[in-house]
């Protein structure tokens, strides 16, 4: 089963979290993977699982208190402090930002939303919001309009709930199914919303069975069915351009749950077109920037795309080594990639020795 994971970033203490960033002596040890790339070792307690940025400030997490945090652009990575108020230590599991002013994240282990005004270096808690939720995307389209996508447990079938905000963050009204899969999550803002994901089971051989739901919604309280093709497993990304024009990614393997669909809509997913100009291994994380290049990973490619995905152009070809992935833990399936509308990149993996690494064309 796999699960979207976002990137996080927090603090908690009894009463509320504090994060100062601090530079720490071999942190970070940067080298040249390629001109105009650099590959970032960080010394985190764990693997990185998500990234996020928004002009200078470039957040990543991942679990066991691993967080790191630039503040230059990605030029130089730098560790948090962080008070975890006597708790053990926390898997990060969701970020998402408007700004440097107005960054959410969300603590798995704890279930625990978190809210930073200042360029991620404190964050305080937000009581009251999430209750027993296992989280599978943060997601927002602006300040007034945020969503966490989450389930009581890791497996499907399950409960999902959807938390949104329209307020700012000051309330959250939830949305219980038991039919609908949240697990994906994007849109382009008000009216135009896209989620989905994979109802799901084992058979008596042991295989994974199920398939794909893809569903769309105006207001995000009534969701209608698109008809997704016939060979998807399970939905794994949602990237939008604008109002109807989505890309969606998915695996159609239940028994290894790779992710090598792609499919792009220009009408809000009423005609879902899959793209066949490229064999695709395994994507782990997608998004389109503003003049409409698509930007992915393919393990151990970064590829792009500028003509609707009718041909692909490799941006580089990842180091990655022996023991070392993009993907965390071997069943996540974790959104890797940031790309600002700058065209600045960002993609978290982990080394061999199980500690983060952040690639990037900075």
């Amino acid at each position: 089963m796999r699960f979207t994971i976002l990137l996080s970033l927090i603090a908690a203490g009894a009463g509320c979290g504090g994060l100062d960033a601090v530079n720490a002596i071999g942190f970070d040890k940067t080298s040249t993977i390629a001109p105009g790339w650099t590959r970032h070792d960080l010394n985190t307690k764990a693997g990185l699982l998500s990234v996020w940025s928004s002009g200078s400030d470039v957040v990543a997490c991942g679990g066991t208190n691993a967080l790191a945090h630039s503040i230059d652009g990605g030029k130089s990575f730098s560790q948090p402090s962080i008070d975890l108020g006597g708790a053990a230590g926390d898997d990060f599991a969701a970020v998402w930002g408007s700004s440097g002013t107005d960054i959410w994240l969300v603590s798995r282990t704890r279930s625990v939303l978190f809210h930073s005004t200042d360029h991620a270096n404190t964050f305080t808690e937000v009581k009251g919001v999430l209750a027993n939720t296992y989280v599978r995307a943060l997601w927002g389209s602006g300040p007034n309009d945020i969503f966490i996508a989450a389930g009581d447990t890791m497996i499907l079938p399950a409960p999902m709930y959807l938390y949104h905000s329209t307020d700012g963050g000051k309330t959250w009204p939830r949305t219980t199914s038991t039919s609908l899969a949240f697990e994906a999550f994007g849109g382009s803002g008000a009216g135009d919303y896209y989620s989905g994901g994979g109802f799901e089971g084992v058979n008596s051989t042991g295989n994974g069975v199920g398939s794909a739901q893809v569903i769309h919604s105006a207001d995000a309280a009534t969701w209608s069915m698109l008809a997704p093709p016939s060979d998807w497993f399970q939905l794994a990304y949602v990237a939008t351009t604008g109002p109807g024009d989505v890309w969606f990614v998915a695996a159609h393997d239940p028994m290894y749950g790779w992710n090598d669909r792609i499919a792009h809509s220009s009408d809000g997913g009423k005609t879902i077109t899959p793209i066949t100009s490229h064999s695709f291994h395994d994507i782990r994380g997608v998004t389109i920037t503003a003049d409409g290049v698509v930007h992915l990973v393919d393990s151990p490619a970064v590829l792009k795309s500028s003509d609707h995905g009718a041909t692909w152009t490799q941006e580089v070809m990842l180091n990655v080594g022996t023991n070392e992935d993009l993907y965390g833990a071997p069943d996540d399936k974790n959104i890797a990639l940031a790309v600002t509308p700058s065209g600045a990149i960002f993609i978290v993996a982990n080394n061999a020795n199980g500690a983060g690494v952040v690639y990037t064309n900075q």
